[in-house]
């Protein structure tokens, strides 16, 4: 028969291992290094633009997939404006990399609300037709799970008409 202390144990021990075992589902944290594209930057006629880094929890997931960006860099969205994001600018006067640090409190704040992918949006200079998902050359969708990264660095290029990772993300494990 089981007294109170073993129960006590077993239901310690239990909760070791279980979270033990959740590391598959972690989000992960890294360093990500935001880099203008060297041929803008050599030609010195880089425009001014932002890029934004918006952790993303499922329940808004198809939100942002869907976002126009037109719309969001018009200056006049309230998704932007109440978005938990990180911005980095860029300008002749700037046109050093940005890195958003793996420390930074915007993680655990993503993390809190149950990011579990993070999006790159990119607020390039010319005309662009609105489309959806990665369709937009403006968006580049990442997966926030430890699994899918083993570097404690992702980089992330912005060239003219698009944003892309130099760093990509290992394939989705298979369901089980």
């Amino acid at each position: 028969m089981m007294n109170v202390q073993n129960v006590t144990g077993v239901l310690i021990i239990g909760l070791l291992m279980g979270m033990v075992g959740c590391k598959a589902d972690e989000a992960v944290r890294f360093d990500l290094r935001i880099v203008a594209d060297d041929t803008m930057r050599q030609a010195n006629l880089l425009p001014s633009f932002e890029v934004d880094i918006v952790g993303v929890e499922p329940s808004a997931s198809q939100l942002w997939y869907n976002l126009s960006l037109n719309d969001y860099f018009s200056g006049k969205s309230k998704i932007r404006a109440s978005a938990k994001r990180y911005t980095v600018r860029f300008s002749n006067d700037d046109v050093k990399p940005k890195i958003l640090v793996k420390d930074d409190p915007i993680w655990q704040e993503w993390f809190e609300k149950g990011a579990t992918e993070f999006y790159i949006l990119a607020s390039l200079p010319g005309l662009h037709d609105d489309k959806p998902g990665p369709q937009d050359p403006r968006r580049l969708i990442l997966p926030l799970d430890i699994e899918r990264w083993k570097t404690d660095q992702i980089e992330i290029k912005v060239f003219k008409g698009s944003v892309s990772s130099t760093t990509p993300p290992l394939p989705a494990p298979e369901p089980k």
